[in-house]
This record gives structure tokens, sequence and C-alpha cells, in this order.
């Protein structure tokens, strides 16, 4: 059963999830408007200067009597091409998802059943707590679940996608947070560990585009899947602020494409995504008996290009998506 976001959790734990949810979307802000302002005036430069110099040489190579209809016509030619040899990728990508989720459907009943039994062996120096269902799920941009995202138990997912093409973004950043709340309420005073899975299936495409020969013009592609643990807990004495702490960054992915401009057709990569990333906390974050806990494990996803096109999908197929199917707490 689908449940709702903060459904069956003590009205402490939905202030926390309400509190730290605004804290995440507030440190996200911050950060996009460092480099917002700057990295938008630079890439309008940036096109513009290109399209100046690209008018330029267009002009020197015609006057050379070269035919510049015919290179671009044969360039045309080939991105038609390459559309068709994407689409067939994308299609045999898809017919593989369903069987990909199979396979992390088997490996995480596995494991959570392992990680079931630490549970069961009564009075231990360690208190272990599996937790199967996501308090939320949220993302840093609005409008990126255009299906809403699932929570029942092994079955977090979030289905969204990211592209970017032409000189600049989506409608929106070129990198998106999403987070996954887990709530936890430790029963002593104590050591907190955690333990969890992101699991990734989904499809990777990108291509540069040189547009016209060029020594020195480089078109890049670029995009990454990285992740992350973070806790929260209320303070003790100040309210609206809480404490906390994260894991390091766990990198799930990361590919890159440059192209020189003397390359004219460019290059082209196109793939399945298929992965299965264990995340640790092991900082040992003191906690307090009695007092919620939101553990959140966020996934940071990034497209980025010049000169090209870049796509990272994790919604067009059904089997497609992002889980995090538990939370494992241990208390010391």
């Amino acid at each position: 059963m689908t449940r709702k976001p903060g459904e069956g959790q003590s009205k402490a734990a939905r202030d926390l999830l309400a509190v730290t949810t605004q804290l995440l979307s507030e440190q996200y802000r911050a950060k996009q408007s460092r480099g917002l302002n700057s990295g938008v005036f630079s890439a309008e430069r940036k096109k513009a200067a290109r399209e100046s110099e690209l008018e330029l040489r267009r002009q020197l190579i015609f006057s050379a009597g070269i035919d510049v209809a015919k290179i671009e016509e044969d360039q045309a030619h080939d991105r038609l091409a390459l559309r068709e040899h994407v689409k067939r990728q994308a299609r045999e990508a898809m017919a593989a998802a369903a069987e990909i989720s199979k396979r992390h459907v088997v490996a995480t009943a596995e494991r959570a059943t392992r990680l079931q039994g630490l549970t069961q062996f009564g009075v231990q120096a360690t208190n272990y707590n599996l937790l199967k269902v996501a308090a939320s799920i949220d993302t840093s941009f609005p409008g990126n679940f255009k299906i809403a995202p699932t929570r029942k138990a092994l079955e977090n997912v979030a289905r969204l996608k990211l592209e970017m093409s032409g000189g600049g973004p989506f409608v929106g950043p070129n990198d998106v947070l999403v987070n996954w709340h887990f709530s936890y309420v430790p029963p002593r005073t104590g050591l907190l560990n955690v333990v969890s899975s992101l699991l990734v299936n989904g499809f990777v495409m990108m291509q540069t585009d040189p547009l016209f020969p060029d020594f020195n013009f480089v078109s890049s592609t670029a995009a990454s899947v990285g992740a992350k643990i973070l806790v929260f807990q209320p303070h003790q004495a100040v309210g609206g602020v809480p404490v906390q702490d994260s894991s390091n960054y766990f990198s799930v992915l990361y590919d890159d494409i440059l192209t020189h401009g003397l390359e004219i057709l460019g290059q082209n990569r196109a793939y399945s995504f298929d992965s299965q990333q264990t995340l640790v906390y092991n900082n040992q974050f003191v906690v307090i008996a009695g007092l919620p806990l939101d553990i959140v494990i966020q996934a940071d996803l990034y497209v980025g290009e010049y000169g090209g096109f870049t796509l990272l999908d994790f919604e067009s197929s059904s089997d497609y998506g992002l889980n995090v199917p538990f939370v494992l707490a241990a208390l010391t």
C-alpha cells in the first residue's frame, strides 16, 4: 500500500521532517544562487561569441570557394542517422529495464532478509532497526516528478528525467537533488551509524555536436549521479535548528565526452544504466533517546553540455527509477 507523506508519524517526527525539508531546500537554493547569475551571464556571452565566430568562419570559408552548404547538409544527414541510432539504443534499454528491475527486487529482498535477522537477536550491544518505507520523497526543483514517487516496503521509487541541450539547461538548474526521508526514534541515547542502498535503473545519452570545423572549439557533455546520507535530530535547546551530520559523497556514475572542432560529426554515447550502490554513514552520530531522527538519503543528479546534448532518463519506462529500498539504523 502506498503511503501519504508523514503518515503514521508522531507530531515531533512530522515537525522534524518539515524543518529538514525546508533546510535542505534553503541550502540548495543558496548553492544555486552562488553560481546562477554568473553562470547565466557567462553562458550568454559564450553563445553570442560563438555565433559571431561561426558566422565569420562561414564567410571566410565561403570566400575561399568551399561549399559551406554541402558541409552543413552532410552534418544534418548525420544527425538524422544518429537520432535513429539513439532511438534504437533507447528501445533496447527499455526492453532490458524489466529484467534489471527483477534483479534489483531479488537482490534487495535477500539483503533485507539478512539485515532483518540482525534485529531479531534480542538484547545485544547494538540495536538494529530496519526502515523499509520512506516518510517522504522530495526534489530540490519543483516539477521534476511528473510521476508521483512510490512509497511502500522496499519500494521507495522516484522517477524523473533531466536533459540539457544547445548551450543551456532544460527548464531549471543543471543539477537536481532527490531526498528520501526515513523517520527513526532511538530507544536510548547512543551512537548512530546507517547503512542504505541506492538502486538505479535508467538510460543515459550523450552527444557532442561541434557544428563547424574549428581548431580551438571543444564540444563537451557530462552526466553524473552521486549520493550521500544525512542525519538530523532536533536540538534540545534551540527550536527549529536541528543537529545534523552527513556521510562522504558516493559516486555512482560519472561520464563525459570531449570533442575537438575538427571532428565534424561529433561523438555519441547511449546506454542502459544499472547500478546497486551501498551507502554507509559511520560517523558515530550522538543521538538522544526519544527524540525523532530524520535520516535522509540524497541523490545528486547532474547534466551538463557545451555544444551538445545530455540526458539522464529515469522516467520513460515503468521499470525505470531511483529506489532507496531501506535504511538500517544501528545504535550502539
